[in-house]
């Protein structure tokens, strides 16, 4: 190598001398610390100072939760082991649905509609069907032995359940936005005070021009008063009416209105926190529900005597038979099953039940009905059926369980012929480099 190369390599003995003593020699100020200034490490033994806390949760894979994770791949065969056994349970359901439908005893007869109603009907029959009618609503809440008519069931075998009475709107759409949306949940929960909620969510049902009634009895100033419970929810109630009229078992037992129980039919566990509220209200200005005269003969009043009165012809008589009627004020339980909003157009809600040993076959029923309820477009009907042990009556439940299944067993065999007929390999990508073919 040339001298001329190495003076290019490397630079000169000075000039590295004085770029070291540039790099390594403090400046003098104050703001830096000389190597003699700098503190000393202490070589004193200082004492272990515990951070476990008493709250501090173990030092173990499970309480610092870094178990391993498992993380499936849904492989081809994986997937049609899936739809298979989808397919499976929704066809073995659909099927124990739908036959258990088919078999399960259940009598409709409506006594109301917009048409032409037969007085005899596959599920029974139906004395002074003209009563029931309601042509307008002018002829609603009327309460009188005039709009009553008569319902006549025979059962054609045993029940193998418990007969339960329902009572059917078909449309009635109590899932509409609207109606939904119209109420004050608070006036349930006795938290309610005029201050602290008001009643605005409850348009447009706030209050009502009435006088004031006390079960089948009304009196007192009309008046414009303010609704307790306000809004659609609790004042579209359905306010018919039905009592077991008479009964005749095979056996000779004569069935009567005590024989119907509708105590134990509302869902608690949906409404369980409906109380009565502790707040005083004063009749000049609100208007209970059940002090509504619209609702007084079914919702009795809390902490008053309410006996039964049952007139003959069922004149203003009380919905409630016995002495015990099935709760009181917003604790009553056909306000209660009322209030549990249905989510399909068609409403069926429970009214009451009759033990099973009383539901032989050969058994007459005759229920009086009592037509308050406008249903406008709508038809009203009376259900008697028993429950299976997937509820009541529910075909089309069924048959989509049925279609589901039917479904999952096209896309699993769609699935094994593809695996059959072209595998692939786990981990093979060629089939993803679309642009290299």
């Amino acid at each position: 190598m040339s001298k001329r190369a190495e003076s290019v390599r490397a630079p000169p003995r000075e000039f590295t001398q004085r770029r070291a003593s540039l790099q390594f020699s403090p400046k003098k100020t104050d703001s830096v610390l000389t190597p003699s200034a700098r503190p000393r490490a202490s070589t004193e033994a200082v004492p272990a100072v515990s951070t476990r806390g008493p709250n501090r949760p173990d030092d173990s894979r499970w309480s610092q939760q870094t178990l391993p994770m498992w993380k499936p791949i849904l492989t081809l065969w994986w997937s049609i082991g899936i739809l298979m056994t989808c397919a499976a349970a929704c066809l073995v359901l659909g099927i124990l649905v739908y036959r258990g439908s088919t078999e399960l005893s259940v009598y409709r007869v409506v006594y109301d509609g917009p048409g032409a109603i037969a007085a005899n009907q596959e599920g029974g029959s139906v004395a002074r069907l003209s009563n029931c009618h309601l042509a307008s609503l002018a002829d609603a809440n009327s309460f009188s032995g005039a709009r009553t008519c008569f319902v006549t069931i025979k059962l054609e075998k045993d029940f193998a359940a418990d007969g339960h009475l329902f009572y059917e709107l078909d449309p009635f759409y109590q899932n509409h936005r609207r109606l939904v949306a119209s109420q004050q949940p608070s006036q349930l929960l006795d938290i309610w005070t005029q201050d602290s909620y008001g009643t605005t969510e409850c348009e447009p049902l706030i209050s009502a021009t009435s006088d004031v009634c006390f079960g089948s009895v009304c009196n007192g100033t009309v008046r414009e008063r303010e609704l307790y419970p306000c809004g659609l929810v609790a004042n579209t109630m359905f306010n018919d009416i039905f009592w077991l009229h008479s009964g005749s078992v095979p056996s000779g037992v004569s069935l009567g209105h005590s024989d119907m129980n509708s105590q134990g039919i509302a869902r608690t566990f949906l409404t369980f926190n409906v109380v009565n509220p502790t707040l005083t209200l004063d009749l000049g200005t609100y208007l209970p529900i059940w002090n509504n005269p619209n609702f007084s003969r079914i919702i009795p009043a809390p902490g008053a005597a309410n006996p039964p009165i049952i007139t003959a012809d069922y004149t203003n008589s009380t919905a409630w038979t016995t002495t015990q009627p099935p709760g009181v004020g917003l604790e009553n339980e056909w306000f209660r099953v009322w209030i549990d909003i249905a989510a399909t157009p068609s409403v069926r809600k429970l009214y009451g039940r009759i033990d099973k040993s009383k539901l032989l076959q050969g058994t007459t029923l005759t229920f009086a009905v009592q037509s308050n309820f406008f249903a406008h477009e709508g038809t009203k009907a009376i259900v008697l059926a028993e429950l299976g042990w997937f509820g009541s009556e529910n075909r089309p439940l069924g048959v989509a369980f049925i279609v589901t299944g039917s479904l999952c067993a096209f896309a699993g065999l769609v699935f094994l012929v593809r695996a059959l007929r072209n595998p692939r390999k786990l981990g093979d990508v060629s089939a993803l480099k679309w642009k290299l073919h």
